[in-house]
């Protein structure tokens, strides 16, 4: 979530099961009912994780889709860019939220997926609202991703 230079950013809980302690943009899971609808989850977990509210959000774009299997677990991460208005948010017990300016995002520790997406996304033409696919193997020390812009065949 962005608003002006600034990017709303979570830094997660120490008791968090993956990455712990490491910084991400807001997320969650997709509910049941809202398997066909992404954007629905995304505002309900942007509103449960900060307090913004949907008529203070301006923008909203799906711009990354990222496909990674853990075991027998297969994740699909839809990955939103946004912009808002609304700068007061609520801390909750999934981490500490802060408003960073963008050029302090390299001094932060992300995890290695989300590190190469914000790297993905710094080297993209702005104007660019394509969604690119990724697909990961390995892990945090030995990641390999590939991206893919999507589009109509």
């Amino acid at each position: 979530m962005h608003n002006g230079d600034n990017v709303l950013l979570i830094k997660r809980g120490l008791h968090k099961e993956h990455h712990p302690g490491k910084w991400s943009g807001i997320g969650g899971r997709i509910e049941a009912n809202e398997h066909n609808t992404p954007l629905v989850a995304c505002y309900r977990e942007i509103l449960e994780e900060t307090g913004i509210t949907q008529d203070a959000i301006c923008a909203l774009d799906l711009l990354y889709i990222i496909i990674r299997k853990r075991d027998d677990i297969i994740f699909l991460n839809y990955i939103y860019f946004g912009k808002t208005t609304q700068t007061n948010v609520t801390q909750t017990d999934e981490g500490e939220l802060f408003w960073l300016p963008k050029n302090q995002l390299p001094y932060r520790q992300f995890s290695k997926g989300f590190a190469a997406m914000l790297e993905h996304y710094a080297n993209r033409n702005p104007a660019d609202r394509a969604v690119y696919t990724a697909t990961a193997k390995g892990n945090d020390d030995d990641l390999f991703i590939t991206w893919a812009r999507c589009e109509d065949f």
